[in-house]
């Protein structure tokens, strides 16, 4: 399996890394806006592997800017602007707002949206979203499935679209340490937010379920206070400072939940980078949907060829 695996992931690799290139050749002068300064893993992975790619691809990151530091710093021309990939672009939660703001502020550069998956629950508000996207004259969309690319073709007209891969893609492969752990259990990682269903999963009392949150729970106060510290204090602190204390802390978060991981013979979640942290780690996985389709829609795209993954459409 682990043949057929590594060029699982190769293949989703050039694939994203090919349609990447044709808005952001190697060497780019980047700023990067909108890395995730909160406690979902899943993102955190996203921003991880972004990473990677602008590491491997040789890009010269000027600036990295968190939503919550309020900073918009002057930008030459050649400056490419990319905008941390996901599932929150629609009106579930106020992402779409800061990238709506930043689409503004800046009308002079290229603006990319790394990988997303649209969804708006009201009708009125893609439109309000459109009438902002559509003045900006150099907008490129990246999305991680069919559906998302039939929204943003119906709605964002004056920008460029492309289907492309999740951006924790390019995490694979992971450090060797993350494999030596001895896999003797199940793990059920379960939606506990505005995105859960109700599973009809049975779950053995003597296997452990959760969400992220649980898995970094006695950390979780940490990221309240760095957080709180960037609200207050985001301007005196700088761009530099923020970003290396929150990525030192990051990596925490994202080994602690790697190593969670690492010891289940299998996983069954309900969270996309619950899947795709499965399939880093070489680890069966059975994938439940979110309750507007996201999971299903990117499984379909990407992963559904790939024999570890069981997708079960509850």
């Amino acid at each position: 399996m682990h043949s057929e695996l590594n060029d699982f992931w190769k293949n989703l690799q050039s694939i994203g890394s090919s349609v990447l290139q044709k808005e952001i050749p190697e060497q780019s002068k980047i700023a990067y806006f909108d890395y995730p300064v909160y406690s979902n893993i899943g993102d955190l992975l996203i921003w991880k592997g972004t990473e990677k790619w602008i590491e491997t691809n040789q890009h010269s990151i000027l600036h990295r800017l968190t939503r919550m530091d309020g900073i918009f710093p002057d930008l030459k021309p050649e400056v490419i602007i990319i905008c941390q990939g996901g599932g929150n672009f629609g009106d579930l939660y106020k992402f779409q707002k800061y990238r709506e703001k930043i689409v503004e502020k800046y009308p002079n550069n290229k603006i990319i949206f790394l990988p997303q998956t649209i969804f708006y629950k009201k009708g009125e508000n893609i439109i309000d979203t459109a009438s902002i996207l559509n003045k900006h004259k150099d907008l490129t969309i990246y999305l991680r499935d069919e559906i998302s690319l039939q929204t943003a073709n119906k709605y964002f007209t004056n920008s460029k679209k492309y289907l492309c891969p999740d951006m924790a893609t390019f995490l694979y492969p992971l450090d060797n340490k993350f494999y030596q752990k001895k896999r003797d259990k199940e793990l059920f990682l379960f939606r506990n937010d505005i995105e859960q269903t109700d599973s009809h999963i049975s779950v053995p009392k003597t296997t452990w379920k959760g969400d992220w949150i649980d898995i970094i729970k006695p950390m979780n106060l940490v990221v309240r206070i760095i957080q709180l510290s960037i609200l207050f204090l985001g301007r005196i602190l700088g761009e530099k400072l923020i970003y290396k204390t929150w990525k030192f802390f990051a990596n925490v978060l994202i080994n602690k939940s790697i190593f969670h991981f690492a010891s289940a013979k299998k996983i069954t979640t309900s969270r996309l980078h619950g899947q795709i942290l499965s399939l880093l780690l070489e680890i069966p996985v059975t994938l439940l949907d979110n309750n507007y389709g996201k999971n299903s829609h990117y499984h379909k795209k990407w992963h559904q060829d790939c024999k570890l993954v069981e997708f079960i459409k509850e």
